[in-house]
């Protein structure tokens, strides 16, 4: 299990890292989207496999709770870690948000989605767990009222994070909805070309209040 998980040799521990880590919170957002994302992945393959959407959620839902507090388990038992009541509350918080979504109409044209400085992040082990290469995004999607593939999204990222001088980052962008854009070309597109939208592709302008200055990024990530 050592040589798995990298060092599981203590005694369970948890605490509350909210405020203490200086990650600014980017570690929950982290939790919140991956609870959200593997409900839905996990739903979208049942419902695949004739399950109705109610029963495929629920299970969704379970393996995600499962899948992260595992996760949190092992941190709890690593060498210098420990578990955060922060981290198990926004596992359940994503896993919630996946099962209120398709039931609340007001839900239904917001979506979480994360990029990367550049697109080659997400295939490299080293930069791929860099929090200062990643952003995250909450998106309005405008096609059910405008019939345009596009969302509109406020981003969030950590610059120098784990560390005293960490600082947010705060970013407003436009992207293309890969799913509905892919439907609108291909109407027999797949459901379960879902998990595409997880991604922002797209324009951004990066809002940096500590100087008062504005930033202009064109990439599909970051």
């Amino acid at each position: 299990m050592n040589g798995i998980f990298g060092g599981v040799s203590q005694p369970f521990q948890v605490g509350n890292d909210w405020n203490k880590d200086h990650f600014l919170h980017f570690d929950e957002l982290l939790h919140l989207q991956g609870a959200y994302r593997i409900t839905q992945a996990v739903s979208e393959v049942y419902q695949w496999a004739g399950v109705k959407p109610k029963h495929a959620d629920w299970i969704g839902a379970g393996t995600a709770a499962t899948l992260m507090t595992t996760m949190e388990y092992i941190d709890g038992r690593r060498k210098h870690d420990e578990a955060s009541y922060s981290d198990f509350a926004a596992n359940l918080l994503g896993a919630g948000l996946a099962l209120a979504k398709p039931r609340c109409r007001f839900l239904q044209d917001f979506d979480l989605r994360l990029s990367y400085r550049t697109l080659s992040d997400p295939f490299d082990r080293h930069r791929m767990k860099r929090y200062d290469r990643m952003t995250h995004w909450l998106t309005y999607d405008l096609h059910r009222k405008w019939e345009l593939p596009l969302h509109v999204g406020v981003g969030y990222s950590v610059q120098r994070a784990g560390t005293p001088r960490a600082k947010a980052e705060y970013f407003f962008g436009v992207g293309i909805s890969p799913q509905t854009l892919l439907k609108q070309i291909f109407p027999s597109a797949p459901q379960t070309l879902g998990w595409l939208d997880l991604y922002h592709f797209g324009n951004q302008v990066q809002i940096n209040t500590a100087n008062s200055s504005v930033r202009k990024n064109k990439r599909s990530g970051r």
